[in-house]
C-alpha cells in the first residue's frame, strides 16, 4: 500500500494517461520507439526500457528513472513530469543545438542540458525562472587525442578515466533522486 507521500496507483496511471494524450509523450524522447514505459524524473521525459538502462548508467544526479506502472511516484516527482514533457524537451534540445543523433551519455552531460533540469526544478516547485541570456548552445565534447585514442584501443579506457570528455565513474549514494 502506497504511503501519503507518494500518489495512488490508480490515480497515478489516470494522471500519466493524461500525459500521454500528447502525441510526443507516446515515443521516447531518446530514440522514438513507441508507449514509453519509463521516464526521467529529472528531465520530465518518457523514455523506452532499452533507453531507461543507458540513463541509469549516467547515475541518480543526472537522470532519476521511474516506471510509469511499476514504481511509487511522489506528488513533487510527478509534476516534474508535468511541466517537463517531451516536447518540451525536444524543443529546447533543438534551440540549443543538441544534436539530434547525440548519444544519451553525451547528450544529458552537456552542460546546456542543466539549464532544462533547472528550469524543470524551480517550475516544479511553483518558483519563478528566467532562462540565462543568451541561451547558452551544445558544445561537444572534446575529440579525444591521438594518444588518448592510443590508450583506448589498447586497454578499453582511458589513463585518466575520461571518455570523450565526460567522466565515467560511478557516484557514490546521496545523488539528488529527480524532485
Amino acid at each position: 500500500m502506497a504511503s501519503a507521500k507518494y500518489i495512488d496507483k490508480i490515480e497515478l496511471g489516470k494522471k500519466f494517461n493524461k500525459l500521454r494524450e500528447e502525441a510526443e509523450n507516446r515515443a521516447c524522447v531518446d530514440c522514438g520507439a513507441p508507449n514509453p514505459q519509463w521516464a526521467s524524473a529529472t528531465f520530465g521525459t518518457f523514455i523506452c526500457l532499452e533507453c531507461s538502462g543507458k540513463h541509469r548508467g549516467l547515475g541518480v544526479h543526472i537522470s532519476f528513472v521511474r516506471s510509469v506502472t511499476m514504481d511509487e511516484w511522489t506528488p513533487q516527482q510527478f509534476r516534474r513530469m508535468e511541466v517537463g514533457g517531451n516536447k518540451r524537451f525536444a524543443q529546447f534540445c533543438r534551440a540549443v543545438k543538441v544534436p539530434a543523433d547525440a548519444s544519451i551519455r553525451v547528450k544529458y552531460n552537456a552542460e546546456v542540458v542543466k539549464v532544462f533540469r533547472d528550469m524543470i526544478d524551480h517550475k516544479a516547485r511553483g518558483d519563478n525562472w528566467t532562462p540565462p541570456s543568451p541561451l547558452p548552445t551544445f558544445v561537444p565534447p572534446p575529440t579525444p587525442s591521438e594518444s588518448e585514442r592510443s590508450d583506448l584501443n589498447r586497454s578499453g579506457s582511458s589513463t585518466s578515466g575520461r571518455v570523450s570528455g565526460v567522466g565515467v565513474g560511478r557516484s557514490g549514494g546521496g545523488g539528488r533522486e529527480g524532485g
